[in-house]
């Protein structure tokens, strides 16, 4: 009888192993060529008398997986840069790499949203820099979605 109990428990847990719903919606939204960001911060930059930044897809990668972390950890940090600057400078050839992050309350991403991040990044004196650094040519944009948050990430290189 306390076999057929256990037996039965472990049925119950892998079932519930198997079908189980995840604790949390994760969806990464992509920015195209000619996106919000990418025209908000080249307006900025040509204001500063800067060239405008274009984006790079190996860039966008890099910006989207650390937009996935952010949304799998509820968090804004920079923990790992040293890690994804290596890679940036070795898909990029340059030995310069730069990151923005923000976590957004918003429902959805759209050109509102992209323009609060933007302005909130010129605020902060650290993002600003990189936003106006002239060194940078090539931006990577990642965005991710998780409840009510978007989480956003730039990276940027030479």
């Amino acid at each position: 009888m306390l076999k057929l109990a256990i037996i039965i428990i472990i049925l119950i847990l892998i079932g519930l192993a198997l079908f189980r719903k995840p604790l949390f919606k994760l969806r990464t939204l992509r920015e195209r060529r000619g996106s919000w960001q990418l025209k908000i911060i080249n307006h900025y930059r040509k204001r500063g008398g800067l060239k405008p930044l274009r984006t790079y897809y190996a860039l966008d990668r890099v910006a989207r997986g650390h937009s996935r972390y952010l949304a799998r950890h509820h968090t804004c940090n920079h923990n790992g840069f040293s890690q994804r600057a290596q890679r940036v400078q070795k898909i990029t050839g340059d030995g310069s790499a730069g990151e923005n992050c923000y976590q957004y309350p918003a429902r959805g991403y759209n050109r509102k949203v992209a323009v609060r991040l933007v302005q909130g990044w010129m605020r902060s004196p650290g993002h600003r820099a990189n936003l106006m650094n002239p060194r940078f040519s090539k931006l990577g944009i990642g965005i991710a979605k998780r409840g009510n948050y978007i989480y956003a990430t730039q990276i940027f290189s030479g």
